[in-house]
């Protein structure tokens, strides 16, 4: 039996991970999140994008994932709703079948968005951290979006193919304590930004927020190893000298010591020192010194666009 209240959900279909909001209007315009939740599925990885197979292992996996998360909704999910596919979905020639079967667990009919769409909602999410002067940077499984606000107007949006899941061609040696692990992953990064951004007109960054799994697992394990939570580090600071810290950490263990750690979620073993790096190595070619952390990415300004246009 569905919600019939006012409200709405956003199914957001990442390159890393799936998630699930459902909310309804708040007191003073503010959003009220009745259900937030998700799970790690590497589908970029898993994937290798060659095309989605109706019996591939990754699809299997991230349908299940979708199929429990919709199940565990109380009432069911609302009428009105929306179903986001980001990168993962944007580089596959064929994924017709993929996005059937999520309309038919959802009952919407999924929303492929472009890396410009995708930096726009994520935007609207997290303007309550990004204010009238700042960068936004939203680091994900399958891509990078850098959006560049100045005086509240004139947004600039560029999206990159990479993000955590997207390995260096040719990847670090999985041995503990090799000064060179660190130093491997550091240079390619650096060296993928210096080319991508010479071009970039650089501004004057009163603040740089950052969203993404990445960024929230990262500051999980630096402040005292909590599990995380889906809204604990909202709004809270962290240094580039912090963040390469974390980073030094997590590359001399092994997957499976990463694993056990309780502040990194389940499944980013794999893939949270590649995401480190390239957080890190774009902090300093834009010369940033500290990053805010937002959780409230495209899901959130989906949400807000539904109720505002609903309600």
């Amino acid at each position: 039996m569905q919600n019939t209240s006012k409200q709405a959900f956003v199914l957001d279909i990442g390159s890393a991970s799936v998630r699930l909001i459902v909310g309804e209007p708040g007191k003073s315009g503010q959003i009220k999140i009745l259900n937030n939740s998700g799970c790690v599925t590497n589908l970029l990885r898993n994937s290798g994008i060659s095309g989605f197979s109706a019996d591939s292992e990754a699809v299997r996996l991230v349908l299940s994932v979708i199929k429990n998360l919709v199940s565990n909704v109380v009432g069911g999910l609302p009428k009105q709703g929306a179903v986001l596919c980001t990168q993962a979905i944007r580089q596959v020639a064929d994924s017709e079948h993929f996005l059937n079967c999520l309309y038919s667990l959802t009952g919407i009919f999924p929303e492929v968005l472009t890396g410009e769409r995708e930096g726009q909602l994520a935007l609207k999410g997290s303007e309550h951290l990004v204010g009238k002067n700042g960068i936004l940077i939203d680091l994900g499984g399958g891509s990078t979006e850098i959006i560049v606000r100045e005086h509240g107007v004139a947004d600039r949006i560029q999206s990159f193919p990479v993000g955590a899941g997207v390995m260096p061609k040719t990847e670090t040696p999985k041995v503990k304590g090799l000064s060179d692990h660190i130093s491997d992953y550091h240079r390619h990064w650096s060296e993928y930004w210096e080319e991508m951004l010479q071009t970039f007109r650089f501004p004057d960054i009163n603040v740089c927020v950052v969203l993404g799994g990445t960024a929230s697992n990262l500051i999980s394990i630096y402040y005292g190893y909590r599990p995380r939570d889906p809204e604990s580090f909202d709004g809270k600071t962290i240094s580039l000298r912090e963040l390469q810290t974390t980073a030094s950490v997590l590359t001399c263990l092994s997957e499976a010591e990463r694993s056990d750690l309780p502040g990194l979620e389940k499944g980013r073993e794999s893939i949270i020192v590649n995401g480190a790096f390239i957080l890190i190595s774009l902090c300093e070619m834009l010369g940033v010194e500290s990053v805010t952390i937002s959780e409230r990415g495209i899901r959130y300004g989906r949400l807000i666009e539904l109720l505002q246009a609903e309600f």
